[in-house]
């Protein structure tokens, strides 16, 4: 099983490396934007096979994104109370450190010379986005 899983990974790689993505990878890429936090609500991947650059738009509750902005001003802080604020968060809430996760998946599954794009939204804020005009309307 481990084989076949590197094998096909190896094969992945190389489409992408040469310019072609395929529909598993466009999916594997969707879906571990959904793993990247529990409570993601909507995910939209481009994957720029030129520059090797994959840039997610990742949809989060409200409430999510106020806890991911008071964990990145304890950890600018220099302060030890700050500091424990920042763990006692981590140990309450998970990992929040999205770009991290997605970062590290990507450079695994694409390559480590591709780079990643993280922004992140409001659940509020998503639109579907508009068929391209290649793709016929459903």
């Amino acid at each position: 099983m481990d084989n076949n899983l590197a094998e096909h990974i190896d094969q992945q790689r190389w489409l992408m490396n040469n310019g072609l993505v395929t529909p598993a990878t466009q999916d594997n890429l969707y879906a571990y934007g959904f793993f990247s936090h529990p409570q993601a609500r909507n995910v939209l991947v481009t994957i720029d096979v030129k520059t090797r650059l994959v840039s997610y738009k990742i949809y989060l509750p409200v409430h999510i994104l106020k806890l991911i902005s008071k964990l990145e001003k304890y950890r600018k802080s220099n302060s030890i109370i700050d500091l424990f604020l920042a763990r006692r968060l981590l140990k309450k809430e998970g990992n929040l450190d999205i770009k991290t996760i997605l970062t590290k998946f990507v450079k695994d599954y694409c390559g480590p010379l591709w780079k990643i794009e993280v922004a992140l939204f409001k659940e509020s804020d998503y639109r579907d986005p508009e068929p391209s005009p290649d793709q016929p309307a459903h």
